[in-house]
């Protein structure tokens, strides 16, 4: 990975994904007797390049992953399945009108209650829920 900003879990602990902002890739890997491992079918999902995987949160349900493109300013929803995402949709973070070069998506997140997706953004003083 040349620039790492996340390795985080799915909730069952059983997958392990790492962001890669640099070559534009999500890593993926199975945990195994404590080490990670590539996943043995999928080991990399190639991302739009110059949008900059930045941070991925997972749906409690285990269904949907969401990633926050730092770059581009847009939010990948997938299927998340047996440690495998699949791009599902590609949106962007920003309302109508925004300055794309004011602000870059610094993290995504899940409420407590699976009723909102938050990304959070640098250069806003809010979170822009989507």
């Amino acid at each position: 990975m040349a620039h790492p900003h996340q390795l985080i879990f799915d909730p069952a602990e059983k997958y392990a994904f790492g962001c890669d902002l640099g070559n534009d890739k999500v890593y993926q890997f199975s945990f195994d007797q404590g080490k990670l491992v590539p996943h043995p079918t999928t080991p990399t999902i190639d991302q739009k390049p110059g949008s900059g995987p930045r941070h991925i949160a997972f749906h409690p349900n285990l269904k949907n992953a969401y990633l926050v493109h730092e770059l581009d300013n847009t939010l990948t929803i997938f299927d998340y399945e047996s440690g495998s995402l699949t791009e599902k949709r590609v949106i962007s973070t920003l309302p109508r009108g925004s300055d794309p070069k004011s602000t870059y998506p610094a993290e995504v997140y899940v409420t407590k209650v699976c009723t909102t997706l938050c990304a959070y953004h640098i250069g806003w003083k809010v979170s822009v829920h989507v």
